[in-house]
């Protein structure tokens, strides 16, 4: 008989996680540039977050990333920095870790002679 009240429908769904999804673990820092302190606590945060994810074995190349990209930011670029630190989907975990200056110029490309110990950092990353 169609239409009992005893009628059950079942609808499964299976969805991928999308790329920045809110359930991804994500972290945002602002660095200010006055700040003594802002990059020995960003690298801490960085090492903590990664531990809270169960990632701990990505903490000293990502505290060493991390250092690098800020210190350069902050020795060339006026305004403070935006750390961002996020797990991206399955199948493979990885961490994305990033930092953006807020200054509106263009990074300003050097040649730096043989011996000098600054001006390779854009041409590495």
């Amino acid at each position: 008989r169609w239409g009992s009240g005893d009628d059950v429908a079942l609808l499964v769904l299976r969805r991928s996680p999308d790329v920045g999804s809110s359930h991804a673990p994500r972290l945002h820092q602002y660095i200010h540039q006055a700040d003594p302190e802002g990059l020995s606590d960003a690298r801490a945060i960085v090492r903590q977050a990664l531990a809270d994810w169960d990632m701990a074995e990505f903490a000293d190349d990502a505290e060493l990333v991390t250092g690098e990209l800020l210190v350069n930011v902050l020795l060339h670029t006026e305004g403070g920095a935006v750390l961002t630190l996020e797990v991206l989907p399955e199948p493979v975990r990885r961490i994305r870790l990033s930092v953006q200056d807020r200054s509106s110029a263009w990074p300003r490309r050097r040649t730096p002679g043989e011996t000098s110990t600054s001006g390779r950092g854009l041409l590495l990353l």
